[in-house]
């Protein structure tokens, strides 16, 4: 997961790890709740994760490390969501970026995706 953040008290990495705690429990919540086969082949995979962690959490779902970047100047931010938008395609999932559902490049191109995105008006970078 790639995201464009701010926090409102510069507390970033207090709104990151936060996060990374709220969504991996609610997710091993709901993939328990539900058993079906492609639920169960994912709670192995977190639980490989975990036992493999300092930590000895049950599930391992996000990466420890961050990689946090400053967005200092319009055409680093311009880079930075071009990257993002260009992952799928390197990946091999799609063929162009706003094909994949759930990337802002899709509200970019005029398609609105299913998550709300602030758009940056990208004409007036330069």
């Amino acid at each position: 997961m790639h995201m464009m953040v701010r926090a409102k008290n510069n507390n970033l990495s207090d709104v990151i790890r936060d996060f990374k705690k709220f969504s991996s429990r609610k997710l091993i919540e709901t993939l328990n709740s539900n058993q079906e086969i492609g639920n169960t082949q994912l709670l192995e995979i977190f639980s490989t994760g975990g036992s493999n962690q300092k930590k000895k959490s049950a599930h391992q779902v996000w990466q420890y490390n961050n990689h946090a970047e400053e967005v200092y100047s319009p055409n680093f931010t311009l880079s930075k969501i071009r990257y993002i938008h260009n992952n799928p395609v390197e990946a091999g999932l799609v063929g162009r970026p706003e094909e994949y559902y759930y990337s802002s490049a899709r509200d970019y191109s005029g398609i609105q995706g299913p998550v709300k995105v602030s758009l940056i008006n990208l004409h007036n970078l330069f």
